[in-house]
């Protein structure tokens, strides 16, 4: 875990590199106004310990950070930033995740969420299940109609795919 603030803050950067490698997209984090506020949350967030940053090890070179959020004993998953490699046998997410549920249990705390999404360590990790709400705010138009449409596929598709993939493992 990451506790001075300049740390974490170029934690976050890197971050933002792997997530955007992985992905192939520049996406939320090319935006200035999305980057400068969680700038600010992280610098007020580690020092409280609101927010955590976590960053994974093997040897000198980092492959995992987690961007977690704490609050009343919990621990929230709200992003990270893997260095995947050709050979898909290493794991440096869920190697992360299984180091960052071991730091909270030795803090003491009740909980560690992945929130929502659907990724192969969160069913091999998680020991229970929440339903979220999605909740788009907007005015009620036909584009806006088919968007919730279309998310509400994406999500039961997802979950669909997950369920296969644990299935066959």
């Amino acid at each position: 875990t990451v506790e001075v603030t300049s740390e974490a803050l170029a934690a976050f950067d890197l971050l933002a590199e792997l997530h955007q490698a992985r992905w192939g997209r520049r996406g939320a984090f090319a935006n200035p106004s999305f980057r400068r506020f969680h700038e600010e949350l992280i610098a007020h967030g580690v020092p409280t310990g609101a927010v955590r940053i976590s960053r994974t090890l093997a040897g000198d070179q980092t492959i995992g950070i987690l961007y977690n959020f704490v609050h009343d004993g919990r621990v929230y998953n709200y992003q990270s930033g893997f260095l995947y490699e050709r050979d898909g046998r290493l794991k440096p997410g869920l190697i992360s995740h299984v180091l960052a549920i071991e730091d909270s249990i030795g803090r003491g705390e009740r909980g560690y969420d992945f929130l929502a999404g659907f990724s192969g360590h969160k069913s091999h990790l998680a020991n229970a299940e929440h339903p979220m709400k999605w909740i788009a705010i907007g005015r009620d138009n036909p584009e806006r109609r088919i968007e919730a449409k279309l998310r509400g596929a994406k999500r039961v598709l997802g979950s669909i795919v997950a369920h296969i993939k644990q299935a066959a493992a």
